[in-house]
């Protein structure tokens, strides 16, 4: 029995001295680290607008409701478009940033009961503009010009083109 009580009293002195030894590491080591250690921290946001340096537009040409309801062309009114069309691209290249010039004009066709039926004519054209900032009052010049041509056609009309970044 007297083995056993020594035995006890060892493990008892065991665990005093860890817990001793925590209590110090606790107390006496981990304040001495903790008085030495600062952090700072800061959040910064930033932000800049920044402004595009090429602008784009679409202009879009089609047939209005004249040319849409005709159903013949002869081949005077056929010249008459090809000629507005023409006159728009050589205004166009004065300024050198649309592209495109090619159009299309063909017949549109309903279909009743597997009859197809003449309705009127189609018509389908495109310049793409790219430009910058400081060009923009060329483009609306350009655009001025090219309603005052199309003004003078009974069968074209345009669109006013949004301008994209």
């Amino acid at each position: 029995m007297l083995a056993f009580f020594k035995g006890l009293g060892v493990g008892f002195l065991c665990l005093l001295l860890f817990v001793a030894g925590v209590v110090f590491n606790v107390e006496f080591l981990g304040k001495k680290d903790s008085n030495h250690d600062l952090y700072f921290s800061r959040n910064i946001e930033v932000s800049n607008t920044l402004k595009p340096d090429i602008l784009y537009a679409n202009i879009n040409f089609w047939a209005n409701e004249n040319l849409s309801s005709k159903i013949t062309l002869d081949n005077s009114e056929k010249a008459e478009i090809t000629n507005t069309f023409n006159q728009i691209l050589e205004r166009s290249k004065k300024e050198n940033f649309c592209s495109g010039g090619s159009f299309s004009l063909e017949p549109n066709f309903s279909y009743k009961d597997g009859i197809q039926t003449p309705k009127g004519q189609r018509f389908d054209a495109n310049l793409e503009c790219e430009f910058k900032e400081n060009r923009l009052a060329d483009f609306n010049k350009l655009l001025n010009d090219i309603n005052s041509i199309i003004a003078k056609n009974n069968f074209i009309s345009v669109s006013t083109p949004a301008i994209q970044t």
